[in-house]
């Protein structure tokens, strides 16, 4: 049995000792339960991986962004062709809506 299980099961009441006999349980705040950004689900229709696969495209592009370390403020912006089998990346020095549509612009 995992430590985490221990705790799970004594906030269901399980057990005869309560949190309050657990020193550093009861020493910490609860962790905040943040909101899902997206409160309209309405911006998935037609976006799923079903609706995608029904398309039954030869070749695609895939898109993503590679996240630097927390101190740093640069992107990679890596574009996959599939047909081709060609990767691309460009380093971009912010993570902005302006980065991504003009990575690089002085190279151009």
């Amino acid at each position: 049995m995992s430590v985490r299980t221990v705790y799970t099961y004594l906030d269901m009441g399980l057990f005869t000792s309560r949190n309050i006999d657990l020193k550093r349980k009861v020493k910490f705040k609860p962790r905040k339960v943040h909101k899902t950004q997206i409160s309209d689900r309405k911006v998935f229709i037609g976006k799923t991986y079903s609706d995608f696969s029904e398309l039954h495209l030869d070749s695609f592009v895939e898109m993503d962004t590679v996240h630097s370390f927390n101190d740093s403020a640069k992107t990679l912006l890596t574009f996959f062709f599939t047909r081709e089998k060609l990767f691309l990346a460009f380093l971009m020095n912010r993570n902005t809506e302006g980065a991504v549509r003009y990575p690089n612009r002085s190279r151009f």
